[in-house]
């Protein structure tokens, strides 16, 4: 027997193993993980859908990215909590919650505000608001197309989480004042940063950008854009309304000032163009990935 081929092949097996070993554990972190399928409909202008917070079922509804939640005073009452039991930064008005769970993913100690308006500017029946921020490090698919919202655990390979195409696009995304996610996309050839608003349901553009843009004004509060390109993915004819304070404080219409102030952008892309739009939000890669809806 030759003993040395045989101690060659042997050295040359254990190499082979060792090269693959750690390309197993790789291929196993790359795999993309869901914690929760979410069924969302829309009720008036909310998005709402079905969740639990501290056990005790309730309807909640998506705001305008927020970081805290915000709960009514009744469902404060249900849950025993009182104003003030929350550290800083949160303000007397708010009260600290042991979990909220969405489908199989569970949001635990979590802060929320007790909403002071009377009656509280939600749904009959709507008793906790949350933006994506609520979720925390997890990756947030978009799919108003079907009518669902996904969460994902965010430990996956850069890059690898449009399951759902062989082609996509993809674009860099920042994360504005109030928590929503922002992009730069070009509307009628000017560069301009956008918002992706689960909460809005429709598109709205401040009127010092509307004009900028040379958007067409067909009346008082209504703009048609002609061109908005994200990445390899053009909108066309884009009915969008002017976005007004009075949505956020009951007064006038709001200027590119305003919108800085109430941290929002010039341009929120609302449901009714999202919803043209398949969307992966990946937060380690700090990454907005999509393609066009799906038409079935």
């Amino acid at each position: 027997m030759n003993f040395s081929a045989v101690g060659n092949a042997l050295r040359a097996a254990l190499v082979i193993s060792t090269l693959l070993a750690p390309m197993t554990g790789f291929a196993a972190e790359c795999v993309l993980k869901k914690t929760a399928e979410i069924p969302i409909r829309e009720w008036g202008r909310f998005l709402i859908f079905d969740a639990m917070v501290d056990h005790h079922p309730i309807k909640a509804a998506f705001g305008n990215g927020q970081r805290v939640a915000e709960i009514t005073p009744d469902l404060a009452a249900l849950l025993g909590v009182a104003p003030g039991s929350s550290s800083p930064p949160f303000s007397r008005g708010a009260v600290s919650l042991n979990t909220l769970q969405v489908d199989n993913q569970s949001i635990r100690d979590f802060d929320a505000e007790v909403l002071t308006d009377d009656p509280p500017p939600l749904p009959q029946g709507v008793q906790l608001r949350v933006g994506p921020e609520v979720f925390g490090n997890l990756d947030l698919e978009i799919d108003l197309s079907r009518h669902r919202l996904a969460l994902f655990q965010s430990d996956h390979c850069p890059g690898q989480v449009v399951y759902w195409a062989k082609q996509w696009f993809e674009m860099p995304y920042h994360v504005l004042a109030d928590g929503a996610p922002a992009v730069e996309v070009e509307v009628n050839g000017s560069t301009v940063t956008a918002g992706l608003m689960l909460a809005y349901p429709y598109t709205n553009i401040t009127a010092a950008k509307a004009w900028a843009v040379g958007a067409e004004k067909t009346s008082k509060r209504n703009y048609i854009l002609d061109r908005l390109a994200l990445d390899g993915v053009t909108l066309r004819h884009l009915n969008v309304r002017s976005l007004e304070i009075q949505e956020l404080e009951g007064n006038g219409n709001i200027s590119r000032a305003d919108a800085r102030q109430y941290g929002l952008a010039d341009l929120m892309i609302g449901r009714n163009n999202l919803e043209k739009l398949h969307i992966f939000i990946s937060r380690k890669d700090h990454t907005v990935y999509f393609t066009l809806a799906s038409p079935d």
